[in-house]
């Protein structure tokens, strides 16, 4: 008669990540092939997340206080055709109190961004790239996972953000671009009268955006490097930026 074995099989203990939090966003500047693979195997996000937020937060706070938003409308209005002409259709008496009130929630909208935008980014295109690559790379990846990859890929923006603050802090406001503070993209070398949809074309071709690109294709290479190749991951994440670029562009073509 056989009986039950008298040590019972226990599953082999999950291995821990061998980078820590501090070590995953250093690494992925500087070692991102060895970073992203701890990362696959054993994925984090909320460490790169709030280091995104708090200099997100800091960044748009000092906007909000030092840009002139007021100028900011008046340009931003005559960028759009439709909108310049129901401008000077307002009695002149009204439209310095039309300026003031775009400038007050163009602030108050900096600050929302600071809050939430580095959340709302890391999710939602977290949320995109793991439709991506399951559905078309076949890759087979847990959501939190490609969240993980997204948030460290991000860290580029970060250090965008954070070469802005000083630059923003003793800028003339006058002269400073909300969008393009940094001048990192094309969009920054454009007359201030280039139509919208050149700027929104411009704004795509940054360097610290490229970046971040590069480590996607390198980060979601590593989850499964058998079903997915560095050239199969280049070929969808360049596939997704071009995807909302159109988007970004038939916009600015529709309200141009």
């Amino acid at each position: 008669m056989s009986g039950a074995p008298m040590f019972p099989h226990t599953p082999n203990p999950e291995e821990p990540a061998k980078i820590g939090a501090i070590g995953r966003i250093i690494g992925v500047l500087f070692s991102p092939k060895e970073t992203f693979a701890d990362i696959a195997r054993k994925p984090s996000w909320i460490g790169a997340l709030v280091l995104l937020t708090l200099i997100g937060l800091a960044v748009n706070i000092t906007l909000a206080q030092r840009v002139s938003w007021k100028k900011v409308a008046r340009e931003q209005i005559e960028r759009v055709p439709f909108a310049a002409r129901q401008f000077e259709n307002i009695p002149p008496e009204q439209r310095e109190q039309a300026l003031d009130r775009q400038a007050v929630i163009a602030k108050v909208q900096r600050y929302i961004r600071g809050a939430i935008g580095s959340l709302f980014f890391v999710f939602f295109f977290g949320l995109v790239y793991w439709g991506a690559f399951n559905l078309i790379g076949g890759l087979g990846t847990k959501f939190l996972a490609s969240v993980g990859i997204v948030a460290h890929a991000a860290i580029p923006l970060a250090m965008r953000n954070l070469i802005g603050i000083p630059i923003v802090l003793f800028k003339d406001p006058s002269q400073i671009d909300p969008e393009n503070f940094v001048a990192s993209n094309v969009a920054a070398f454009l007359p201030s009268d280039a139509p919208f949809w050149q700027i929104a074309v411009g704004a795509g071709f940054d360097l610290f955006i490229f970046w971040m690109y590069v480590l996607l294709i390198i980060g979601f290479a590593q989850v499964n490097p058998k079903k997915v190749s560095i050239g199969k991951s280049l070929w969808i994440v360049l596939s997704v930026w071009a995807f909302f670029t159109l988007i970004g562009v038939g916009f600015a073509v529709a309200i141009s």
